[in-house]
């Protein structure tokens, strides 16, 4: 009688489970129209706090200082230095800005900096809406035009006050929503936008009656968009932060066969 040889083959399965950190961005505003992510720690929302307290006061100095009292020069013929001005109101801002501490890098040095030219620009932009009425451009890098009679100048340089004010006040509201989001709560912006908005045309309505028609109800309520528009873009700028990280586990399996013979 003859033996036979008889080949077996195992199967093994190894399971190999891996643990990995991702990057996860938490947005301030899901779904909204706010750009900008919760700050990861208590001294990256300091700094960004702080900056958006800073181009705040910006925004303000651009508008109500400089804008204004050019616009007003420029009607009585009379000189005034409004790129003085306006590097006055950088200074100042540069001045703050030095003494930021626990910035990350998006919102370095080069950052503020931009943050600030981007700042101007679109202010200069927004000074063509205000002052619509005329032929006269201001030229340089004012959009606009010089106004053209007592009653023009009366409304475009108390709504240029508005503007400054508004344009700050937003950028109140976003500060307020991101401390508040940090805390764990959810971001809300719009009450206080709304707010906002309510006071800027309560106030322009004492011009209302010598307004030109490019800047009546409908024309003002244009400009307040812009800026509204421009703060929450600009938002995502300052609230840039997003290094806080999750675990992510994923699993691979592999299958080994081998042979034995008996």
């Amino acid at each position: 009688m003859s033996l036979g040889r008889v080949a077996g083959a195992a199967v093994g399965v190894i399971v190999c489970v891996g643990v990995a950190q991702v990057a996860v961005a938490t947005p301030l505003d899901p779904g909204g129209d706010d750009a900008g992510f919760v700050p990861p720690s208590v001294q990256i929302l300091k700094c960004e706090d702080a900056v958006t307290r800073n181009v705040r006061k910006l925004a303000k100095c651009i508008v109500i200082r400089c804008h204004r009292k050019a616009a007003v020069a420029d009607f009585k013929q009379r000189p005034f230095p409004e790129d003085a001005c306006e590097e006055s109101c950088l200074t100042k801002y540069h001045e703050l800005d030095n003494h930021f501490v626990g910035c990350t890098p998006c919102l370095d040095a080069a950052a503020r900096q931009a943050l600030a030219n981007q700042l101007t620009d679109q202010l200069n932009q927004i000074n063509g809406l205000v002052y619509c009425d005329g032929s006269t451009p201001f030229g340089g890098d004012d959009a606009g035009f010089v106004p053209p009679g007592p009653n023009s100048l009366h409304c475009e340089s108390f709504v240029t006050k508005q503007v400054g004010l508004g344009a700050a006040c937003i950028m109140k509201c976003h500060l307020g929503a991101t401390d508040g989001a940090f805390g764990g709560g959810t971001y809300i912006d719009e009450p206080c936008e709304q707010l906002c908005r309510q006071r800027y045309e309560q106030l322009n309505t004492q011009v209302g009656d010598v307004c030109p028609g490019c800047l009546d109800t409908a024309g003002r309520a244009v400009i307040f968009d812009q800026l509204e528009q421009n703060a929450d873009a600009m938002n995502g700028l300052i609230y840039c932060a997003s290094d806080s990280t999750s675990t992510t586990t994923s699993t691979t399996t592999s299958t080994t066969t081998s042979t034995s013979v008996p």
